[in-house]
């Protein structure tokens, strides 16, 4: 009987299990955000997804859409070039927006 590779479930580079045990270990993870020696994909492992983060529906404003931008780079550690990516900007207006 043929599992599957369990690396093919692999989160962040180096945990493994579902989406119950990522958000139980979260704030160990998190604690660590600042630490640079840690690659960022896993430093932030359990962040919000760009879809949740800009919904479908588009933001009403570009106050909200510049506090989602803030909160992606800020508190998710997404690069500027990624949301540049998922919103259809160029990366230098999300430059001014975080610089703003």
């Amino acid at each position: 009987m043929d599992f599957g590779s369990p690396w093919e479930e692999l989160k962040a580079q180096c945990i493994l299990g579902g989406k119950a045990f990522i958000e139980k270990i979260a704030p160990i993870v998190k604690d660590k955000s600042a630490i640079t020696e840690i690659p960022r994909e896993q430093r932030y492992a359990n962040r919000a997804a760009l879809e949740e983060i800009f919904p479908a529906q588009k933001l009403k404003s570009k106050k909200e859409r510049n506090s989602a931008i803030h909160w992606a780079y800020f508190e998710n550690g997404y690069s500027m070039t990624e949301i540049a990516r998922h919103i259809g900007l160029h990366y230098t207006t999300i430059s001014k927006i975080i610089n703003a």
